[in-house]
């Protein structure tokens, strides 16, 4: 899509767009982000033969989308991430989600260097704020952010990770209001003391407060707008008139504020409806033990397991084909990844692929082995959770008892919009519960396949699926497909949940086909040995430690030509390079061969380097 279609079609959505300087124009001072059009984001529109000029003009012109009122209550938080400044806005609401509960789903761009701009509703007006915490900037009235797929100056793309068609851009709740406030003053040794005046600048920001706390006690509308009158008036200086409590402060009373809900008796109150509670009784531990209950089924040793699953990998990284092997193991009753399978029926929920492509793939994971009648079905369509789903999978399930595994692929496509009053977290966690209920009803696995966010945290693959934190809590296993980066040969299939111990194994593609190259751990390990046996520093130094009886000093100029009589190990590397290489395999030094290094200190600023084997025979394996 053009940078002029893309303009247009952000305008269709009521987005008011402006034109900025591409990144190649000499002389700018923000390259990429500056307006082209005379007042700047004042000239901001959705009008489109406006936008069809600017354009034509100038084709490459970047996007900016205004944030505000002329974007019907734009507001974007700004993450940026800056490693040379020291700077993770990322990180920064990571750490406040952690304490203080996550955000909805909404519209995320990711910018061109690599942090996060996240699109938000609010009928509240909200002023742009720089480093509102360390790396995170608001954007509302009378701002712009850069849009997708404008460039950036380093040439990479701005580029959605979701956005317009995935989901709509969600309304500021309680959440996103709280962390809009910024954070709060530090407090004093004895607590935290409420200020007698609010000075000019906090003015608005305290009232909107006020307004969420009392929407949380349940107050009316009525009571919160007298509370806040009498707060201006009591505290603010100088108070805020009418005309701007009505435009900047009221407006909050539109957001999506979380309230407490009140104490019922014997019916409990669900969104409306009304049931009765239910009459709670323990178990003793021993009836427990001794209890005849149905043992947990799994369909794959030590792998898939009945209940909920789930499978989550990024765009294009296959997923897909590894799902689609799975169904065809288990309909032939094949091994899946080397792990024995329970033969059954199995529903693939294919809801990205025509029939056709579907069948070109399906003709390629079997490669021309044959596949037993009615063992293997597929789904093209289907209707949205809450809209039919569960009614026409509950009627397939019991015309199709042999059926132990649905695959819904993927889930996005079937899952119900949030609700008004729904955080992320409730939302999933409700459609999910539902998929759970079916599966634990019929003793079966159903297993959605997710998407990955693209910003990858690799210390925790789980928290990598798109969606909120109730898509790994009601599941009872997940499995995440990742590579540490896009051109790896190989990637690791991470495993956990309640039903399956927590494992790693390394895969790689034969053809289509995923094989299962051993625990991810030791594959991992052997690598890593296999390629420090072969590092032509690391036999240089064996050697030359072991022609001179397990003892050997020099300068790494002479490691480096000593190297030329060693057949197959000639070093090529600079000797800067090769004096941070020796540092880095010190400890491996230690742990394969035995070998200590140190370093002398002659009084040059160049000292000798020192490489010693612990054995006193120098028994150094060559």
């Amino acid at each position: 899509m053009t940078m002029k279609a893309q303009a247009l079609y952000y305008a269709s959505l009521g987005l008011a767009v402006l034109p900025l300087k591409p990144p190649r124009i000499p002389g700018q001072k923000k390259p990429g982000k500056e307006p082209m059009t005379a007042h700047g984001v004042k000239d901001a529109t959705t009008d489109q033969a406006v936008i069809s000029q600017w354009w034509d003009n100038c084709p490459d012109a970047n996007i900016g989308i205004a944030t505000g009122s002329r974007s019907g209550g734009l507001v974007v938080i700004d993450l940026d991430i800056d490693e040379d400044r020291g700077l993770n806005g990322y990180e920064v609401l990571r750490e406040w989600q952690r304490e203080h509960g996550e955000f909805p789903e909404t519209w995320q761009s990711i910018t061109g260097r690599g942090g996060y701009h996240l699109f938000y509703r609010d009928a509240a007006r909200n002023s742009n704020r720089a480093a509102l915490y360390e790396g995170v900037d608001i954007r509302g009235e009378n701002g712009y952010v850069v849009a997708p797929p404008s460039v950036h100056e380093n040439g990479r793309l701005y580029e959605w990770e979701q956005g317009p068609g995935d989901l709509q851009i969600a309304q500021v709740n309680d959440k996103v209001a709280e962390f809009m406030l910024g954070p709060l003053p530090e407090q004093k040794a004895q607590g935290f003391q409420e200020p007698e005046t609010i000075p000019e600048g906090q003015r608005v920001s305290a009232l909107v407060k006020l307004i969420g706390s009392q929407r949380a006690k349940g107050l009316s509308t009525e009571a919160i707008r007298a509370a806040v009158r009498a707060e201006n008036e009591a505290r603010c200086i100088p108070p805020l008139t009418d005309q701007e409590l009505e435009k900047e402060v009221f407006p909050a009373l539109n957001r999506d504020w979380k309230t407490e809900r009140p104490y019922s008796g014997q019916t409990v109150c669900d969104r409306g409806k009304s049931r009765a509670r239910k009459n709670i009784q323990s178990v003793d531990a021993s009836e427990l033990l001794s209890a005849d209950l149905p043992p947990i089924i799994f369909l794959v040793d030590g792998m898939v397991s009945q209940g909920l699953g789930g499978l989550s990998a990024k765009s294009k990284l296959g997923k897909s084909w590894l799902g689609l092997q799975l169904a065809v193991a288990l309909a032939r009753g094949d091994k899946f990844l080397g792990f024995t399978t329970k033969q059954c029926g199995v529903l693939y929920i294919d809801l990205e692929n025509a029939p056709a492509l579907t069948q070109d793939r399906l003709r390629k994971i079997l490669d021309g082995r044959d596949l037993p009648k009615g063992k293997l079905h597929f789904w093209h369509e289907a209707n949205m959770m809450g809209d039919g789903f569960e009614g026409d999978l509950v009627k397939f399930l019991e015309d199709h008892p042999d059926v132990k595994l649905v695959i819904i692929d993927v889930f996005q496509k079937v899952k119900q919009g949030k609700k008004q009053t729904q955080t992320d977290y409730e939302a999933d966690y409700e459609i999910l519960t539902k998929l759970k209920q079916i599966a634990d009803k019929y003793s079966i696995c159903i297993m959605p396949v997710y998407h990955d966010r693209k910003f990858v945290d690799p210390t925790d693959p789980f928290a990598n699926v798109l969606g909120s934190t109730a898509v790994p809590g009601v599941s009872d296993f997940m499995w995440v497909l990742f590579k540490e980066k896009r051109d790896d040969p190989e990637a690791t299939l991470a495993i956990t949940g309640r039903t399956l111990a927590e494992s790693r194994y390394k895969l790689k593609r034969n053809g289509v086909r995923w094989e299962n190259l051993g625990d991810a751990a030791a594959v991992e390990e052997t690598r890593k040995r296999r390629e420090y046996d072969n590092d032509p520093l690391v036999n240089t130094i064996r050697k030359l430690v072991h022609q001179n009886g397990g003892k050997w000093k020099g300068r790494v100029k002479e490691i480096i030509s000593s190297s030329q009589y060693f057949k197959g190990f000639r070093i090529y590397d600079s000797p800067q390079k090769v004096g941070r290489k020796i540092k880095a395999i010190e400890k491996n030094l230690e742990e394969y061969d035995a070998i200590h290094h140190s370093v002398t200190d002659n009084g040059s600023g160049s000292g000798e380097h020192v490489f010693q084997s612990e054995n006193p025979f120098d028994n150094v394996e060559l």
